[in-house]
């Protein structure tokens, strides 16, 4: 199955591989509809958050990693990232349980029959993978390492660490909670992740734990911010009563950066 064609993987390459990429963003409805006007086969029919998010995982690979380069994505459930990133000639790696764990997925074996050019390695990311040491150009996630519990977020970075190139790419999509439920638990979760970027990849822009108040406040003033709809929050409901799960303000935090060479 191929989700990006010969031709748009070349418009792809053109717009995005010389853009720089901003270390820490948010996703914009700009953005949005850039995506949608350059590249709609990465929207998928979501209607939330990832509606954004895989299509600027694509660009932020392309611009952080060197073309046919080898890569991980941690947590991929359906592996629409991964297939559009090997249409675009990387080598790319799921690394996911599919067992179910933290409301993830479990349709493995659909997955693979139907993405059969994705590598699938059953497992949580961590430095006891069969993955050679220093062997990957880049490692990304999508809507994934917010989920892991706090205590285990350092060893998911040394995980990055040990199995990442010199020079190689950390990349990944947060959600993030502004207000309404798990906003202080979102808050303490992303901001561990941004120092746990900054020391990956030496970033004095990540430095302090400050970076994270600030980037919300931006993203509550800004018009252009991308937030999940009220349909995208219906969805996630997946029909729990509305009293147990409402609304909330969740925007997506944008890491972008490389280890030192």
């Amino acid at each position: 199955m191929h989700i990006i064609t010969p031709q748009v993987a070349e418009r792809l390459r053109s717009l995005w591989s010389s853009r720089p990429v901003a270390p820490i963003s948010y996703a914009t409805v700009r953005e949005f509809c850039e995506y949608a006007d350059v590249c709609p086969e990465l929207f998928a029919g979501c209607q939330d958050l990832k509606d954004a998010q895989r299509a600027w995982a694509v660009k932020a690979i392309l611009a952080c990693v060197p073309p046919g380069g080898s890569l991980v994505e941690i947590g991929g459930g359906q592996p629409t990232v991964a297939q559009s990133l090997i249409d675009l000639g990387y080598s790319v790696t799921v690394v996911d349980p599919y067992d179910g764990s933290g409301n993830g997925p479990v349709e493995y074996d659909s997955y693979r029959s139907t993405y059969p050019a994705v590598r699938f390695l059953r497992s949580l990311f961590t430095s006891q993978c069969p993955i050679r040491e220093a062997s990957l150009d880049g490692v990304y996630s999508v809507s994934v390492i917010e989920h892991v519990p706090i205590d285990d977020l350092a060893g998911l970075f040394s995980a990055m660490r040990k199995f990442l190139k010199p020079g190689g790419a950390s990349i990944h999509c947060i959600d993030v909670v502004l207000k309404g439920w798990m906003t202080e638990y979102m808050r303490s979760a992303a901001r561990v992740i941004m120092n746990l970027q900054h020391g990956l990849t030496q970033q004095t822009e990540l430095a302090e734990t400050e970076v994270y108040d600030e980037l919300a406040t931006r993203m509550e003033s800004d018009l252009e911010t991308f937030f999940l709809s009220a349909h995208g929050h219906n969805l996630w409901r997946n029909h729990v009563p509305y009293d147990r799960y409402s609304f909330r303000r969740v925007g997506s935090m944008q890491l972008s950066g490389n280890l030192p060479a």
